[in-house]
């Protein structure tokens, strides 16, 4: 295939899907990812999409209407499974917690049946469908007006009974995250969610992927430096890395794992295996 005709594949694809990442690209056309790389770097310059360190977004990402967390679940799932498998080590037995809506938490629900005595608030629907099939765990589900994109329950009734609860630790993903405008949402109720479950929270716990880094959403959530833990797939460059430090926030990176000389995608299949198990 023509580089040419390629990157008019990669467009599309990035149009239609919202994100893309590079090992998923590699695997789609066969070609290395230098290629891949090369081949981003021209579209970011010609205006064609977002260049970020993991891979690609769309220009408009994080903007306006969220895309249905169903598509949202397809997007960089190989780096949103190992940012789960890393946040797992961080719930431990008799915790309370609370776990939102995003595509990247809902990887890590699907990961906590073994935890004894685990309390789960939640105003995600498929965290809750998750969650029940757990015998081991209390589900305490949050419900109000459904918000379809998300299959989460929004809305003040959420809202004044998110207020009235307690966590140990609350999971968290927002569609961006920067240093000058801190955690951003693209939609207004769900930046409500999560400023209330930041003041009722003892340790916030910010699962994201290289792709938010940098990424500057609608609506402003808090400052960076309120987040306890950063859970991420690859080490952040400066200034993210210097501006954690020294403001006491914790960096919890998943580094990429070989299992037996697999493939990306044949790691992914492991990785969802496991979860699916559990």
């Amino acid at each position: 295939m023509l580089s040419e005709q390629r990157r008019l594949e990669i467009s599309s694809l990035v149009r239609r899907r919202g994100a893309v990442g590079v090992a998923e690209l590699v695997q789609l056309f066969k070609v290395t990812p230098a290629t891949v790389r090369k081949d981003l770097t021209a579209l970011h310059k010609a205006g064609m999409l977002v260049r970020t360190r993991g891979g690609a977004l769309a220009p408009n990402y994080g903007h306006g209407r969220d895309l249905p967390v169903s598509v949202r679940q397809t997007m960089l799932s190989t780096e949103k499974l190992r940012i789960a498998e890393k946040a797992r080590a961080y719930v431990k037995p008799g915790d309370t917690i609370y776990l939102d809506g995003s595509s990247t938490v809902g990887f890590l629900a699907r990961l906590l049946d073994e935890i004894e005595e685990l309390t789960v608030v939640t105003n995600s629907l498929l965290v809750m469908q998750q969650v029940a099939l757990f015998p081991k765990a209390r589900l305490l589900g949050v419900a109000g007006t459904l918000h379809r994109d998300s299959l989460s329950f929004l809305g003040g009734d959420v809202e004044d009974a998110l207020r009235s609860y307690h966590v140990d630790k609350a999971f968290i993903s927002t569609k961006g995250v920067s240093i000058g405008s801190g955690l951003t949402d693209a939609q207004p109720e769900w930046a409500r969610i999560h400023r209330i479950v930041l003041q009722s929270a003892d340790h916030i716990m910010l699962l994201a992927d290289q792709s938010k880094f940098g990424t500057v959403s609608l609506v402003t959530v808090a400052p960076l430096s309120k987040v306890n833990v950063v859970v991420t797939d690859a080490e952040p460059q400066d200034p993210y890395r210097s501006f954690l430090e020294e403001h006491g926030v914790e960096l919890a990176v998943a580094e990429a794992k070989k299992e037996s000389g697999l493939s990306e995608s044949q790691q992914t299949d492991a990785l969802n295996a496991r979860a699916s198990v559990r």
